[in-house]
């Protein structure tokens, strides 16, 4: 019912995020979709982005997509990739870590500090719960 939808700045992947959404509103799948930008140079980069992909599946698909965030490209995810540790974990205070906690907080609409109590959000809340 829920779908986020992650792409990033390249047009590529700009073009398959769109080609996703099509194929499963032509489906006739009712599902709410989300967007979340990774590896974004900057905000702006991000926010233009998300622009883009939001207006052209409003114009064509007649379908909202509002934007969860940006996460911006960041060094340290590689690095924690090398240690195969989850960067959220290894780089807690990385730009990337504290987009992602950003996003996951505003999507959960909860505090960092609350209690999960099972399914995906309450394995999520406690995810990042460790991270901070």
């Amino acid at each position: 019912q829920e779908t986020i939808v992650v792409t990033t700045p390249e047009p590529t992947s700009i073009t398959d995020a769109y080609a996703l959404i099509k194929m499963v509103k032509s489906m006739g799948i009712d599902a709410q979709f989300k967007l979340i930008v990774n590896r974004a140079s900057d905000a702006r980069e991000g926010k233009e982005t998300a622009e883009k992909i939001s207006l052209v599946a409003s114009r064509f698909l007649h379908s909202e997509l509002p934007s969860l965030g940006t996460i911006p490209d960041d060094s340290h995810v590689s690095k924690a990739v090398k240690r195969q540790i989850p960067f959220l974990i290894a780089y807690p205070n990385s730009g990337a870590a504290i987009a992602l906690c950003r996003i996951a907080e505003a999507y959960m609409d909860i505090p960092a500090t609350a209690s999960g109590n099972g399914g995906v959000k309450g394995f999520i809340t406690k995810l990042f719960r460790l991270a901070r």
